[in-house]
């Protein structure tokens, strides 16, 4: 096995500088960053070099092998660098270090995004340039998340426009709702730190010309242009949605009701703009091209006209991560077939990682990076030996064991990813994805026939119609596919360490199977009995489990206290009104905890839950007798809080004070000032996230942080 991985790295030149980029980003990442964290990789990489430099000519044969360990070392430095530099947050200027004292300040932004509209509100991004304070404007970095909840007053701004914002923006904080995703980080890492919810009167139009977002606005145009060709001649709206987010990407008029039909049946990859999509363009001008490479300078033309094209759909697809792997994986083997050399494409797999890494590092967190790069190696790795496995008598047949194989091959690897992130697993993914894929694969092609006869009468409207009819024959499958009853394998509770392991698993298992080596024999059967232990211990644990949660949320309030795997969902009168498996935040809370039995109810003004005795203070109601049960008082301030809270705190004692995220801003401060000068602990969900105890001696308070994704 040892042999086989040695191979394998022979193979890869760009293997070890992508290590090394990769564990540098991490450790910059998750470790405090000191000067002995940078500099020690540089100094022991130097050092090897150094000591091979002096060795007898014979020695250096001997230990030539050390010289990509010593690059290693390099690169792992190199690769804390670039977090560090494309960290906002560490630069001088960032907003988040700046004095922003609104509203004698203005922030000067450019817009960077087209307006997004996301359920009732319209985004946009913009980048921060100037902070106007006084007389001298200072320099200043960051990203903003503009929010409008009227769609008017952010929907005719364009990239490149620039805008002055009168409004001071706040701090994107983490939720800390239970198993609920840290959007903060995740804005943070698109340099996206802040956001403001604008009005008309919040920030004044300075400069409408594009500046440097001419290209970024003709692509906007030309999208607009597609999805506006696709509505007129596919009828079925749900057809065009579908249609658009095939060709393009452009998914804000894809039906979320088939999305996850999709995304049940294992075959959202089809409606997310991917390598495989890539792969059909490239195939389909390659083959128009083909004619024309007899000689070297047909071959160097052709290739000089199909990279282009390539890099511009790449664009138009909105230049993704996985978008980007496969157009700079295409464009490194079109640049070996002008050079009349094959690379490899395990080679051309890590440098085209190599690459995204150093433009983005950020890129490493990106799920559609993972799974782009974790399916290709899969199927580079597994999908040949299915191949030969899979009996392919005839053609036809042949072709089937093909797509069964790369199938297989490409779930083998990103099933621990499916696992952790999406804590779900389609069982039908190989009899979804043995006609969707084709099927998908020929709708393409109509599509793109359809863009070039756009113009020709008749012509274009045959070729709508004949989308349209493929695209309901494969919705109608696809949906067919997901009713089926167990089709989908969810409420799973995979950790982070739990999905490493079985990573491991399957990675050493394949090489006891393929290559019979009893070394992964033996790796296979330990961390398979360690991963049991660890799921045991997990459901042991949660079955003891204790915890009181308040959640953060700017729409209702809501508490829970969970006792094993019971739980008891209080919500006020506007969070009750939706479906409990439509809450997002009960469905988070219920994966986290692992809940099998769950209630709900009517948050009222006093109740005892647990040890506690939780006060929500009401405007119409009078505060509560003080309790003699000798429990601890929590006092859960909320939207229904009168303006004036003195009557709800002088004759009761309160252990801790909770200003939930649906209090306005001027109940909120005149709450905290009053508690304050009683000396009672404050904990604001703005600026702290959501209020979560467990009992110090539960074993679960420790493994909990191991569950949020």
């Amino acid at each position: 096995m040892l042999q086989a991985l040695l191979f394998f790295i022979n193979r890869t030149p760009f293997f070890f500088p992508f290590l090394g980029l990769f564990l540098g980003i991490l450790i910059a990442e998750y470790l405090p960053p000191t000067p002995i964290t940078k500099i020690l990789p540089a100094s022991a990489g130097l050092l090897l070099l150094a000591l091979f430099f002096f060795f007898p000519q014979r020695k250096k044969f001997q230990w030539q092998h050390l010289l990509p360990f010593a690059y290693l070392l390099f690169f792992i430095t190199a690769g804390q660098l670039l977090l560090i530099q494309k960290n906002v947050r560490q630069q001088k200027n960032w907003i988040g270090k700046l004095d922003l004292a609104f509203p004698a300040s203005a922030l000067e932004l450019i817009i960077e995004t087209t307006p997004v509209e996301k359920l009732q509100a319209t985004q946009v991004v913009a980048k921060v340039v100037t902070l106007h304070r006084g007389k001298t404007p200072q320099p200043a970095t960051g990203k903003i998340l503009l929010t409008s909840y009227q769609k008017e007053v952010l929907a005719a701004l364009l990239p490149g426009n620039k805008i002055l914002l009168l409004k001071a923006p706040t701090l994107l904080v983490h939720t800390g709702n239970p198993g609920e995703r840290n959007w903060a980080t995740y804005f943070a890492r698109q340099q996206i730190t802040h956001r403001c919810t604008v009005k008309i009167d919040d920030f004044i139009l300075l400069d409408s010309s594009p500046r440097n977002y001419v290209f970024t606005r003709l692509l906007s145009r030309l999208q607009q242009k597609i999805v506006s060709l696709l509505d007129s001649t596919i009828q079925d709206p749900q057809s065009a949605g579908l249609a658009a987010a095939l060709l393009i990407g452009y998914r804000q008029h894809l039906d979320p009701t088939l999305q996850e039909s999709y995304s049940k049946t294992g075959v959202v990859h089809i409606i997310a703009i991917s390598g495989m999509h890539l792969a059909l363009l490239g195939w389909l001008l390659q083959f128009f091209v083909g004619p024309f490479e007899k000689n070297k300078i047909g071959r160097w033309l052709s290739q000089l006209l199909i990279i282009p094209i390539i890099w511009l759909f790449t664009c138009l697809a909105g230049a993704t991560p996985s978008v980007l792997r496969a157009a700079l994986a295409f464009t490194i083997a079109s640049t070996g077939k002008m050079l009349g050399r094959k690379p490899s494409s395990l080679n051309t797999l890590a440098a085209a990682g190599f690459l995204l890494l150093v433009i983005q590092p950020y890129w490493l967190w990106d799920l559609g990076f993972q799974l782009s790069f974790i399916a290709v190696l899969s199927i580079l790795l597994f999908a040949k030996p299915l191949q030969e496995i899979l009996p392919t008598p005839y053609r036809l047949i042949k072709l089937m064991t093909t797509l069964i194989s790369v199938t297989l091959a490409a779930q083998f690897l990103t099933t621990p990813f499916t696992l952790f992130y999406f804590q779900q697993f389609p069982l039908g993914f190989l009899l979804s994805n043995l006609i969707a894929v084709p099927l998908s694969s020929c709708i393409l092609y109509v599509l793109l026939f359809l863009m070039i006869t756009a113009n020709i009468p008749y012509l274009n409207r045959a070729m709508g119609m004949l989308a349209e009819k493929l695209i309901l024959w494969m919705n109608q499958y696809i949906q067919s596919i997901s009713e089926i009853p167990g089709i989908q394998l969810d409420k799973l509770h995979w950790t982070w360490g739990e999905a490493v392991l079985l990573l491991g698993i399957l990675c050493t298992g394949a090489g006891w199977v393929l290559l019979k080596s009893k070394s992964g024999a033996i790796i296979t059967g330990c961390l398979g009995c360690f991963l049991i232990a660890l799921q045991c211990g997990d459901i042991f644990f949660h079955q003891q489990q204790e915890a009181l949660v308040i959640y953060q949320s700017k729409s209702g309030s809501m508490i829970s206290w969970i006792k094993g795997n019971h739980a008891l969902h209080l919500l006020d009168s506007t969070a009750r009104t939706s479906e409990m498996k439509k809450n997002g935040l009960v469905v988070a809370s219920n994966r986290f905890y692992r809940v099998q039995q769950q209630m709900d109810t009517l948050l009222t003004p006093y109740f005892q839950i647990g040890k506690w005795t939780v006060i929500v203070p009401h405007r119409k109601f009078e505060p509560p007798v003080p309790a003699t049960t000798g429990s601890e008082t929590i006092l859960l301030v909320t939207r229904t809080a009168a303006y004036d809270g003195e009557s709800w705190i002088q004759h009761n004692t309160i252990s801790i004070a909770i200003l939930d995220g649906t209090l306005g801003a001027r109940t909120r401060e005149n709450w905290k000032k009053l508690l304050l000068a009683h000396g009672i602990p404050v904990h604001d969900m703005l600026t702290n996230g959501a209020f979560v105890y467990s009992p110090p001696s539960s074993t679960f308070a420790l493994l909990s942080t191991l569950h949020t994704p």
